[in-house]
């Protein structure tokens, strides 16, 4: 039997959950037994599904590879309960998220589960690192890069306002600029917020 069909026998449909189809999954979660010909993955706590699930990349990022939220945010769980699994990668090494703060993907990958990858900001702050153009920025394929006349301006948002940072001939020197002036913004905000 295929690894990725369902672990039920004489099912074929693709496996989705636990080593099962949707269709069995539910069941299955309702309590229902199942005729497995397979075993049904079962895990003793959160750990043993986090580290189930995750894989290494030669990158350095600890990939989530299993079910995920309708943003895209990977989803540990254990019996009825769940939480985002980077949010439980970063407690799990560093302790609990304190109020009002996220973690931030510094890799800019939102599988990833990687301690060293992940840090603590604001909303703002994890709005103002993310990575790629907005919507109504497809011009340059790079957040903050738009095309201005024969070059391309750099331009950062912060506190609703706009901080021009050049023209540039190219869209790798404008996306260094925009970049350089986000990692100063951020390391700004982190120092006044520690000094508070």
């Amino acid at each position: 039997m295929s690894k990725n069909t369902c672990n039920v026998e004489e099912c074929q449909r693709a496996s989705t959950s636990r080593g099962l189809c949707n269709v069995h999954y539910l069941r299955w979660y309702r309590g229902a037994d199942l005729p497995a010909s397979e075993p049904i993955e079962t895990f003793q706590s959160f750990e043993d599904a986090f580290l189930a699930h995750t894989y290494r990349m030669p990158n350095g990022c600890l990939l989530w590879g299993s079910s995920v939220d309708g943003n895209g945010y990977g989803q540990v769980r254990f019996k009825y309960n769940r939480m985002p699994a980077h949010r439980y990668a970063y407690e799990r090494a560093n302790g609990p998220i304190p109020d009002g703060l996220v973690i931030d993907h510094k890799c800019h990958n939102i599988l990833c589960c990687e301690a060293s990858h992940l840090r603590l900001a604001t909303t703002k702050q994890n709005m103002e690192h993310r990575a790629g153009p907005n919507r109504n920025n497809k011009s340059s394929g790079v957040r903050g890069v738009v095309k201005h006349g024969s070059g391309w301006k750099a331009r950062v948002m912060h506190n609703g306002k706009t901080i021009h940072c050049g023209t540039y001939r190219t869209i790798p020197a404008a996306e260094a600029a925009v970049i350089a002036m986000r990692i100063e913004l951020f390391t700004h905000n982190l120092i006044d917020r520690q000094a508070a």
